[in-house]
Order: structure tokens, then sequence, then C-alpha cells
């Protein structure tokens, strides 16, 4: 309202419920469906589709596993480069380098000893890291898959059926 407004030209707040678009926004709040709990929605799963969700979850759990084996076995290539680089007392333990032949540890080893075993240490991380490229393609694309056609078929049930209040 500005200065120059006097009180008997601004509508009243009872006015606007009034008005048709008012009362349509009163009648859709009130059709609006009940809320459907998680446990209701699972009473459309039958027997299989138990499993299809429970390896969609060990899909997913690997998938997010990915990421810190990279980074665990990357931050032990450095350590393999950075000790045999200096040639110097004992190579530490390694974990993944050792599972394919890399990580050896060596104590005061010669300069060629050390290349020798830098080598298997970076074929070691090369076929790691493909192993790793591997996992996470599969179990990224079998987890979406799962869950999508699971969703596609309880989707499906639901509206099929006449007891649900879900269509």
């Amino acid at each position: 309202m500005t200065m120059t407004e006097t009180r008997e030209d601004v509508p009243a707040a009872d006015a606007d419920e009034a008005t048709p678009a008012a009362q349509k926004k009163k009648k859709t709040k009130e059709k609006a469906q009940p809320m459907v709990s998680y446990t209701e929605l699972f009473r459309y799963i039958a027997g299989w589709d138990y499993l299809v969700l429970l390896s969609g979850f060990v899909a997913a759990f690997l998938q997010s596993l990915v990421f810190p084996i990279a980074i665990v076995v990357y931050s032990e290539l450095v350590a393999m480069f950075i000790e045999r680089t200096l040639g110097q007392g004992t190579s530490s333990v390694t974990i993944g380098l050792s599972l394919f032949g890399g990580g050896k540890i060596l104590t005061n080893a010669s300069y060629e000893e050390n290349m020798q075993e830098l080598r298997k240490d970076s074929v070691s991380f090369g076929i790691l890291m493909t192993l790793n490229t591997l996992l996470m393609l599969f179990s990224g694309v079998y987890y979406v898959d799962a869950f999508n056609r699971l969703a596609l078929k309880l989707t499906v049930r639901m509206r099929r059926d006449p007891r649900s209040r879900l269509r």
C-alpha cells in the first residue's frame, strides 16, 4: 500500500479465498493421496526379486570400493618409487603390489636390483589398476541395471494390482 491509497482501495484477504481458483486449490488439497510406506511397497516383490535386490546391493558395495583400492595401490607405488630411487635402508611392506609379483622388500640393494624390482612394481600396479577398472565397469553396469529392472517390474505390478493405492 502506498501513501496515496486508502484502506478501502486494498482488497480484503477474504476476497481472494472466494475466487474460483482458490476454491479449486482447496479441492486439490483434499484429494491428495495418503503417503505409502516403503514396507508396503515390498509386498509387490516376489522371491527372485529379493535375490536381484541383494545382488544389486553387493554390486553397489563393490563399486564403492574402487576408489579406496586405487588410492591404496597408487600410494604403495609412489612409496616404492621413492624408496627404490633412494636405494638406502629397507623398503616398506605393501599389500596390493605384492599380489602380482611387486612390492618385494629389499634392504640396501644395488641400483640394478632396485630398478628391476621397480619394473615389477609397475607391472603389478598396471595389473591391479586394470582389474580395478574392470570391477568398476561391471559392478557399476550391473547394479544400475538390476535396480532399474526391479523398479520397472514393481511399477508394472503396482499398476496392475486392483487393490493398489499407487495408481
